[in-house]
């Protein structure tokens, strides 16, 4: 082999050498960079923006783009557009790898249920505290007399201890007055005069309240024009009448009190 063909073959060698080197560096800068880099970016997506919208439409916005939707549900707001988002985590046109959870918070289509509290044998006061720790609220008070249940305690409920019922739902107290022993009639004392009158509370075992007084020259002095409580009406015993009684004259006008320079 003379020396021309052997330079031939020794160039040929070196740049098939050269070009081995680098098809083998492109690989390597291929499969290490350039590919896991492609690979990366296909699995990123952006968060679509899904506030106002449905819980279902904002659950397919998610999964079409494989995102991972995680549901919380809000107290109900009867301002609210029930069923609807009103938050998420990430926010909208975020870029989050592929099966990311995103948050979202939805209003709730109606009030939770809870259980009502046992309030009988309970006094007014604290059956109302126990109503609004509840959520609930207190409806209509019926007040009835009782002999077996002190005034002030509650008899029965409208809705019955351990029923669940939706938040803000009423509930009606029956409430003891005390003993039908312990109320007595107010008596008329209209047109009597104010020792009769008193002598007519004593006997139903009532006391004279508040006088007022009428000015008036067309009655008797110390009569009795008007009253309260009303006659015929129960109360307890004990319990004082107001009474208003006719006086002659008329009434002394205010001194106004005179400053000092």
């Amino acid at each position: 082999m003379n020396s021309f063909v052997k330079q031939r073959l020794l160039t040929y060698l070196k740049y098939a050498v050269i070009t081995g080197g680098i098809i083998a560096c492109f690989a390597v800068l291929f499969n290490g960079i350039l590919m896991p880099f492609y690979v990366n970016q296909k699995d990123i997506v952006a968060v679509p923006v899904v506030l106002g919208l449905t819980r279902e439409v904002a659950e397919q916005n998610l999964l079409s783009l494989d995102l991972q939707p995680i549901i919380s549900i809000s107290n109900y707001d009867p301002k609210q557009k029930p069923n609807t988002v009103i938050s998420q985590n990430p926010e909208g046109s975020l870029s989050v790898k592929v099966g990311r959870r995103v948050y979202l918070t939805i209003t709730a289509s109606e009030p939770a249920k809870v259980a009502v509290p046992e309030l009988t044998s309970k006094s007014e006061r604290e059956a109302t505290i126990l109503i609004e720790k509840a959520k609930l609220k207190k409806g209509g008070v019926i007040y009835s007399q009782s002999d077996n249940i002190p005034e002030n305690v509650v008899i029965s409920q409208s809705v019955s201890a351990g029923k669940e019922i939706k938040e803000g739902s009423y509930i009606t107290l029956v409430i003891s007055r005390g003993s039908a022993r312990d109320f007595v009639q107010v008596p008329d004392l209209t047109n009597q005069s104010l020792n009769e009158g008193q002598n007519l509370l004593l006997k139903a075992n009532l006391t004279l309240g508040i006088i007022s007084f009428q000015y008036t020259d067309d009655m008797l002095p110390n009569t009795i024009v008007d009253q309260y409580p009303k006659s015929g009406g129960q109360i307890s015993s004990g319990k004082p009448v107001d009474v208003w009684v006719t006086k002659k004259g008329k009434p002394e006008p205010k001194k106004e009190s005179s400053g000092r320079d």
